[in-house]
C-alpha cells in the first residue's frame, strides 16, 4: 500500500500545544508533566495522533529530533488504556508483554528503557530491557516476574524465544526503532523472525533517521496502510541544521597531534572523537591519555560494564572526550556535546550524517570538524556533496602543519614494510631485512605440513601382535 503523509504544516501544532492536548490516559500526562516534558517537537505532533489511532505509521526525522518519545506515548497509552488492574498493571493478566520496542545496538535500548521507566514506572506499568552483554539467567527472572514492554536487540530477544522465556502471543504494539541501521548491520532476517513471533493483528511503528530503497519496501511488506510522517516536509536532510562543518586538511601522522591541539581549546567543552576500527579506537584513546588528555574509547570489544561507565561519565560531565566507533553513531542522546570529531573519514554519506548528529539535538547548535588528509580531500567534498551540506576549509591556530612527527604512531602504519617517521637512514639501512621465500618453497612447506598434520591424527595401534596379524 502507498505511504500517506499527514495533512501539510501539520509539525506546527507543536509549537502551540502541549502533551495535555493529545487524547492520552490522565496517568500518562501526569508522567509526562513529572519527567520535563511539556511542549511536543514537531516529530512528535505529527507522528503521535496517527499511532493513538491503531495506524501504522513510518516516521523519518533528523536525529535528536525526539523520535524516542513519539512512539513511547502512544505505547505508554495503549498499555495503560488496556490494563485489567491486576497486580502488574498487564492487561494480559498473567505477565505477557503486550507491547515490543527492537532497537540496533545494546546502547540505544540501554538509552531507550531510561526513558520508558520513566513514562510506565509511575503509572505501574514494568519495562524489560534484553540485551546482550549481561546474564540471561537476570533477564529471564524479570520476564518471569511479568513485563508490559519489552526493550531488546533483535539478537538477545531470540535468544529468550528460542529458550522459552518469553511469550509474545500477547503482543499488539511493535516498533522499529532506528531501522536502517538494523538493516545496515545484517538483521533483516533476524527482524523477520522476532516480527513473526508477534501474532496479527498488530500496530507497527517504524521509525529512522534516513529511509533508503529497502525500508521503503519492508514498510510495504510489513506495515498495513502506514501513514507517512515527515518531521520537516521543505527539508529530507537527516543532519540537524544547526551544525557547523569544517575540514581541516592535515597529513595523516600529524592527525592526532592536531586532534590534541583541538581538544586543549577552550571553545571544546565536549568532544566525541569517531574512528574506523576497535584497534583504532583503543590505540588513540591510549595515546589521549598518555599525552594528557583524559579520554574513554566506546566500542563493541569492551564489556558491557566498561562501555556503560564510559557513556555515563561522559553524559555527566566527568568526562570530556569519549573516542568511539560507529557503535556510537545512531540513536544515542548525548546532552551538551559540542564538538563531533571525524578522526577517520567513513565511506557512506549516510555515515557521516549520522555521526554528526550526535550534536546540535533537539535543534541546538554544535561543529563537526573532519581531520582529512590530502589524498583524502576529493572523498570529503563528495561526502558533503551527498549530505547537502556546505563544508569550511579551516586552519586552526597554534598548530603546526608543516612539522615532522616524532615517536612511533599508536595509529599504524599497519604495514610491516612502510617506514616509520623517526627512523634515521642508517638505521633503516642498518635494520635486517626480511628474507623472502619464493613460491616453490613456499608450496613445499606447506606440504610437508600436511604430511606431518595427517601423521599425527592417524589412529595407533597399541597392540603390535594385532597390528601383525592386521597385515
Amino acid at each position: 500500500m502507498p505511504l500517506r503523509s499527514p495533512p501539510p504544516g501539520g509539525h506546527n501544532l507543536c509549537m502551540m500545544s502541549r502533551f495535555a492536548a493529545f487524547d492520552v490516559a490522565p496517568a500518562l500526562r501526569e508522567a509526562l508533566a513529572a519527567t520535563g516534558f511539556e511542549r511536543p517537537l514537531p516529530v512528535q505532533a505529527d507522528a503521535i495522533p496517527p499511532a493513538l489511532a491503531g495506524r501504522d505509521v513510518v516516521v523519518s526525522a533528523e536525529t535528536g529530533s525526539g523520535k524516542t518519545l513519539a512512539y513511547l506515548v502512544p505505547v505508554a497509552h495503549r498499555l495503560l488504556s488496556t490494563a485489567t488492574g491486576t497486580a502488574t498493571g498487564t492487561g494480559a493478566g498473567d505477565g505477557r508483554p503486550r507491547a515490543l520496542v527492537l532497537a540496533p545496538t545494546r546502547e540505544l535500548a540501554i538509552q531507550v528503557a531510561s526513558v520508558a521507566d520513566a513514562l510506565l514506572a509511575p503509572p505501574g506499568l514494568r519495562c524489560a530491557r534484553l540485551t546482550g552483554g549481561e546474564p540471561v539467567r537476570i533477564q529471564a527472572r524479570v520476564l518471569a516476574a511479568g513485563c508490559d514492554l519489552v526493550i531488546a536487540t533483535p539478537g538477545r530477544l531470540l535468544d529468550h524465544a528460542r529458550r522459552g522465556n518469553l511469550r509474545a502471543d500477547a503482543i499488539r504494539t511493535v516498533v522499529l526503532d532506528e531501522a536502517d541501521r538494523m538493516l545496515d548491520l545484517g538483521f533483516l532476517p533476524h527482524v523477520r523472525r522476532c516480527l513473526a513471533l508477534v501474532p496479527p493483528p498488530r500496530q507497527t511503528l517504524l521509525y529512522s533517521a534516513t529511509i533508503p530503497a529497502a525500508i521503503e519496501e519492508l514498510a510495504a511488506e510489513l506495515l498495513d496502510d502506514p501513514v507517512r510522517v515527515r518531521a520537516a516536509a521543505d527539508d529530507d536532510r537527516p543532519i540537524p541544521p544547526g551544525i557547523r562543518h569544517q575540514v581541516s586538511i592535515v597529513r595523516a601522522p600529524l592527525k592526532r597531534l592536531l586532534l590534541a591541539h583541538l581538544l586543549q581549546r577552550d571553545d571544546v567543552r565536549t568532544a566525541l572523537v569517531f574512528t574506523s576500527s576497535r584497534f583504532r579506537c583503543g590505540a588513540l584513546a591510549r595515546w589521549l591519555n598518555e599525552v594528557g588528555v583524559a579520554a574513554e574509547s566506546l566500542h563493541a570489544g569492551r564489556k558491557q560494564e566498561d562501555r556503560d561507565a564510559a557513556l555515563t561519565g561522559f553524559r555527566e560531565s566527568r568526562l570530556r572526550v569519549l573516542v568511539a566507533t560507529d557503535l556510537a553513531e545512531r540513536g544515542l542522546d548525548l546532552p551538551n556535546l559540542t564538538h563531533v570529531i571525524i578522526f577517520d573519514l567513513p565511506r557512506r554519506p549516510e555515515t557521516y550524517a549520522h555521526r554528526v548528529g550526535r550534536t546540535a539535538r533537539a535543534f541546538g547548535e554544535g561543529t563537526a570538524i573532519t581531520l582529512a588528509a590530502p589524498p583524502e580531500r576529493k572523498h570529503t567534498a563528495k561526502l558533503a556533496a551527498r549530505v547537502g551540506v556546505e563544508v569550511e576549509i579551516v586552519t586552526f591556530d597554534g598548530f603546526d602543519y608543516d612539522q615532522r612527527p616524532t615517536g612511533l604512531d599508536p595509529m599504524g602504519p599497519q604495514n610491516r614494510g612502510q617506514q616509520r617517521d623517526d627512523e634515521s637512514e642508517e638505521a633503516r639501512a642498518a635494520r635486517p631485512r626480511r628474507r623472502r621465500t619464493s613460491p616453490e618453497r613456499q608450496k613445499a612447506a606447506f606440504w610437508e605440513r600436511a604430511r606431518n598434520a595427517r601423521k599425527k591424527q592417524a589412529p595407533r595401534n597399541p597392540n603390535p601382535a594385532k597390528r601383525r596379524r592386521g597385515r
